[in-house]
């Protein structure tokens, strides 16, 4: 990832929030409707999005990003 970027956090093709990082500083905001565990998540934030997907994925009891429909991606800005 580039120092400021945005990427969509999606869960079974739904946005549900968005990474966003400025100046190296991560940032993770939820939109309304977002599962609350994953509201709560308040682990680290880097720029490792597969790594970031497979964390939020264990808060809903999956083993992977894949098994929970979790998805981190680039917004393509």
């Amino acid at each position: 990832m580039s120092d400021d970027c945005v990427m969509t956090v999606s869960h079974h093709g739904r946005l549900i929030g968005a990474l966003v990082c400025e100046q190296r500083a991560y940032r993770l905001s939820w939109f309304d409707g977002a599962d609350p565990r994953l509201v709560a998540y308040a682990g680290p934030l880097d720029s490792d999005a597969y790594e970031l997907a497979d964390r939020l994925a264990a808060r809903l009891g999956a083993r992977s990003a894949t098994e929970a429909g979790l998805a981190v991606a680039s917004a393509g800005l």
